[in-house]
């Protein structure tokens, strides 16, 4: 499919979106392995956040982390069966890495979660994805996707996530307390890279975790190249399964809606450094 077709497809869906409900959200099922790591601020300072973002000082998590690190959530899975509800005869799924760091903000908008990386398998979504929300999604040279193993590669570089799957029954976030430090890095709006007469814009993901399905997984993370940014090349994680340690890795399955952007807004009490490397807003 021609990049042309792509985007007059986008457009249209995009357009009849509009039309029907100007406050849409899109459904979804997420299939994921859910990473939490911990990286140093320098790093995230220095090669990920635009200039005009801080990492929030005092956050939910900071008792997690050692000093100077900051906690990063990595996403390896797959978006099944995504539809806007009042355009039924549009569903997509498709493969997904997202790379989130929670607990962002600026001079006057956040706390939020800042998506600096996403790679899909599909050229449509990665059309869409820029065209709904301003994203910075890629689509993959390659994507491998199976019941232990995930990668991706683009432009000469790649990443790897080896995991293994410590029980294999599906429970419920009863049983997996810790899981709740991710609920708690994922529950603000997330930054957009959009801006509606020069207004910033954010979007929601409403996960319903009572219907969640979870296990735990351990994982090795190897990053080669820039693909993350060149902070992380050549970094590699090892990271315990959620029952050994409070920030471990777990898969899941759970529904979630995606909203439709809208103007961020801003928590007083969120406490960022006093100076930013920028007073430029996004």
């Amino acid at each position: 499919m021609s990049k042309i077709n792509k985007t007059n497809i986008c457009l249209t869906f995009l357009t009849l979106t509009l039309l029907i409900n100007v406050t849409y959200s899109i459904d979804c099922t997420d299939e994921a392995w859910f990473v939490m790591v911990p990286i140093e601020k320098s790093i995230l300072e220095q090669t990920i956040l635009p200039p005009n973002f801080c990492l929030q000082k005092d956050h939910a998590l900071k008792h997690l982390f050692d000093d100077g690190f900051h906690p990063v959530l990595f996403e390896f899975g797959k978006q099944n069966d995504c539809q806007q509800k009042y355009v039924p005869f549009f569903k997509t799924t498709f493969v997904e890495m997202k790379m989130e760091v929670p607990f962002v903000q600026t001079t006057d908008k956040g706390p939020n979660v800042f998506k600096p990386y996403i790679y899909v398998d599909s050229g449509m979504n990665n059309w869409s994805s820029y065209l709904f929300y301003g994203l910075p999604t890629q689509e993959a040279d390659k994507m491998v996707y199976n019941s232990d193993f995930y990668s991706v590669e683009f432009k000469g570089m790649k990443m790897t996530a080896k995991f293994t799957n410590t029980e294999e029954n599906w429970g419920s976030l009863a049983q997996y307390p810790n899981f709740n430090n991710y609920i708690e890095a994922v529950k603000t709006p997330w930054f957009c890279g959009l801006k509606t007469f020069n207004i910033a814009q954010c979007a929601e993901n409403h996960y319903k975790w009572d219907k969640m399905k979870i296990r735990p997984a351990s994982v090795e993370l190897l990053f080669e190249g820039d693909i993350l940014g060149k902070g992380l090349n050549g970094k590699s994680y090892k990271m315990d399964d959620i029952t050994k340690s409070p920030i471990g890795a777990a898969q899941i399955v759970v529904p979630l809606s995606i909203t439709f952007p809208g103007k961020c807004e801003f928590n007083p009490n969120a406490v960022c450094p006093d100076k930013f490397k920028s007073k430029e807003d996004i």
